[in-house]
């Protein structure tokens, strides 16, 4: 019996039936490889009384993405001001509930300030909350105050009140600061903020680490050093995650050996809600993540690469990886699983295609290129499900899936009582979930139908059943969500 198990990832995939544990909040399932249960229906069960919210405050702040804070330094970005507009239109379809934007001067009226003050605007504009990091060190003795300054000017003067978060120094780990540096100035971040009295206004998410891949960067000890020393300080911790999509079912989680992106939430997610002491544990938030394609053949690193190996340009069999299917349906495994176990936030990289400084060639975006009129990515159309599907403040619910092939699934219960619950399913073929523990009508919205392929429409439930088309994802819910205007799936 040819044997494939992937811890948590609902379970195992074998040339037969075969059962294993997922992780410890979720029930034991069976999976298959090949198309023996094609068609087949299979129950999906949400007790909406039973929350799994790991920690205290660790409610679901939003599903997003990055935002590039020098977008109006044209000559920078490559974007022209006169494709703006249609890029603002863009952004609010999304709807992303949370983004993450760089910041690299903190001098109001400096191009660099003013320009992520503009993105601001327009993210709040588009209803986000709003991550706001520094993308450098913070541990020069003057940063303190000049952050503390400069956040005074956003969110006092300026009155941008979606900046909910700060975060200091980006992939830290990946960086000359030392820990002991890194973590006096995130102590002297704190107390400048509180002489501003903004403090209150903030929430400190530190470190924001990579997985590592040397014992000195691994994120573990980088956390466990800042839950340590300055544990009165963070208010959550902040993980990235990048992976090449044809390993997301690997044994390993090292991404340079062929690692899985949806094996490191799982482990992840030992280490944040189990290994850590109770009192050190904190919400913690996804604030990168991507799944890759095949690296360019000629070696330009202009991730996230091809969907097809030894490609160098878009051409016949040569597909730019951010639009494809491949990309979405990856976007949403790790999604579905991040809020399932546990995590309170998840933010795709990139928002819409630009350079962040001279030299960066690289062609992530839910958006795609100005110049050719900001495209809408699948993955743009997947965020934009999941994003007006559910609510911030939700939290995670149980959900059971008896032996579904290839489906993940998560439900969520909003502050006022709604549930919504969200299934990926990854298999090559159509399956059936009939659906109970969702009293009233359900309505579902989905995404890569055969009717709307890569985007979304709408399809009221009969008798709670929902067929699932081969690699798509849908949003089930018994109350109105900001996706009633959908065209029906035919």
């Amino acid at each position: 019996m040819m044997l494939r198990c992937a811890l948590g990832l609902l379970g195992c995939i074998s040339l037969s039936i075969v059962a294993c544990a997922a992780d410890p909040n979720s029930e034991e399932v069976v999976e298959f490889e090949g198309s023996a249960l094609c068609g087949s229906t299979f129950g999906v069960t949400v007790d909406a009384k039973t929350s799994t919210l790991r920690v205290p405050g660790g409610e679901w702040e939003g599903f997003g993405t990055q935002y590039n804070d020098r977008l109006h330094d044209y000559a920078l970005s490559g974007v022209a001001p006169s494709s703006l507009p249609l890029l603002e239109e863009r952004v609010s379809e999304l709807g992303a509930q949370h983004v993450r934007i760089f910041l690299h001067d903190a001098k109001p009226g400096s191009l660099d300030f003013e320009s992520f003050d503009l993105v601001a605007q327009m993210a709040e504009s588009a209803g986000a909350t709003i991550n706001l990091t520094w993308a450098g060190g913070g541990t020069e003795p003057a940063f303190p105050s000049k952050i503390a300054n400069a956040l005074y000017e956003l969110l006092v003067v300026r009155g941008r009140h979606a900046i909910r978060f700060l975060s200091i120094g980006n992939e830290i780990n990946r960086t000359d600061v030392s820990k002991s540096a890194y973590i006096a100035g995130l102590k002297g971040v704190d107390a400048a903020l509180r002489a501003k009295g903004i403090r209150e206004k903030l929430k400190i998410i530190a470190p924001d680490v990579t997985r590592g891949r040397t014992e000195g960067a691994f994120y573990k000890g980088w956390v466990r050093s800042v839950a340590e020393q300055a544990g009165d300080v963070v208010d959550g911790y902040s993980l990235h995650v990048y992976w090449q999509y044809i390993y997301s079912s690997s044994h390993t989680d090292d991404d340079a050996l062929g690692g899985s992106g949806i094996l490191l939430l799982e482990n992840a997610a030992k280490f944040f809600f189990g290994e850590l002491p109770p009192a050190q544990r904190r919400p913690v938030y996804l604030n990168e993540f991507g799944a890759r394609g095949y690296a360019p053949a000629d070696g330009s690193g202009a991730w996230p690469g091809f969907r097809e190996s030894g490609c160098s340009q878009a051409g016949p069999g040569c597909t730019p990886f951010e639009s494809t299917v491949e990309s979405a349906l990856h976007t949403a495994w790790f999604d579905v699983r991040a809020t399932r176990l546990g995590f309170s936030s998840a933010l795709k990289w990139d928002g819409f295609q630009s350079r962040y400084g001279a030299d960066y060639n690289r062609r992530w975006g839910m958006i795609g290129d100005s110049s050719k009129g900001w495209p809408r990515m699948p993955s743009f159309h997947l965020t934009k499900l999941l994003s007006r599907a559910t609510e911030p403040g939700s939290h995670p619910v149980t959900v059971k899936t008896q032996g579904a092939p290839g489906f993940v699934a998560t439900a969520a219960l909003s502050r006022q009582g709604q549930t919504t619950l969200l299934i990926l399913n990854r298999a090559n073929c159509s399956a059936t979930a009939k659906i109970t523990g969702m009293p009233g009508a359900l309505t579902a919205w989905l995404w890569n139908h055969p009717s709307a392929p890569k985007a979304l429409c709408k399809l009221p439930l009969a008798k709670g059943k929902l067929t699932l088309p081969a690699r798509s994802v849908a949003a089930i819910a018994n109350h109105a969500t900001e996706l009633g205007d959908l065209a029906p799936c035919k």
